[in-house]
């Protein structure tokens, strides 16, 4: 997958989770829903990621007006595979998107740590 810098990443099938915020103009319901929307104009990483034909959400975890998108990609960063440089160009992390072994792996491993509800899809 090629992103709009040029950057291309090689994915290969699994689980994987992104992690995002959203406290520009719209809020959190609209960028979720515009991520998870297939058409749209391609703007961030996550954009490439949700237009490809294999991209199928299966949860998505929110947690509402607390900015832990870095802290979050740390907790993940332990337990997932990160895919380097994925989502993160604007802060010091390796990355924003993680592969899982399995969503139930990462519901045990992680979920507890951080304050998101699990919402599925």
């Amino acid at each position: 997958m090629k992103v709009r810098s040029g950057k291309t990443f090689l994915l290969s099938s699994g689980t994987y989770i992104y992690v995002g915020s959203a406290f520009g103009g719209g809020g959190l319901g609209k960028r979720v829903a515009r991520h998870l929307s297939g058409c749209k104009n391609k703007h961030w990483h996550i954009d490439f990621l949700t237009v490809l034909p294999a991209f199928k959400a299966l949860q998505v975890w929110l947690a509402p007006g607390v900015k832990i998108e870095c802290e979050t990609a740390k907790v993940l960063h332990r337990t997932c595979v990160p895919v380097p440089g994925f989502g993160s160009t604007d802060c010091s992390c390796p990355s924003h998107l993680f592969k899982a072994e399995s969503l139930e792996q990462l519901e045990l491993e992680v979920a507890g740590e951080l304050p998101f509800k699990a919402r599925g899809r």
